[in-house]
């Protein structure tokens, strides 16, 4: 679970799934770019993705407010490669 008005880190291993979920302050579009995954998110029902970790990365997290055009980082997923 990420809150888009504090820049976090969730690490996540290759191979596994995962539900991300992502709080937000005020509406808009939660968006993992470099996974294709784009959600919109309200105060009451935030952004939520199924994500099955297939490539180790680091895959940033970024939210637009509905009154803006401006994304702001709104954290990263890391995903690592998987343990022995």
């Amino acid at each position: 679970r990420f809150n888009a008005e504090r820049e976090q880190v969730r690490r996540l291993e290759v191979g596994r799934a995962a539900t991300l979920q992502v709080s937000v302050d005020e509406p808009g579009q939660v968006e993992v770019p470099l996974l294709d995954l784009a959600a919109p998110a309200d105060p009451v029902t935030p952004a939520r993705f199924e994500i099955f970790a297939s490539e180790a990365g680091r895959y940033p997290i970024t939210f637009t407010p509905a009154a803006s055009e401006e994304s702001l980082a709104a954290g990263v997923l890391d995903v690592t490669p998987a343990g022995p």
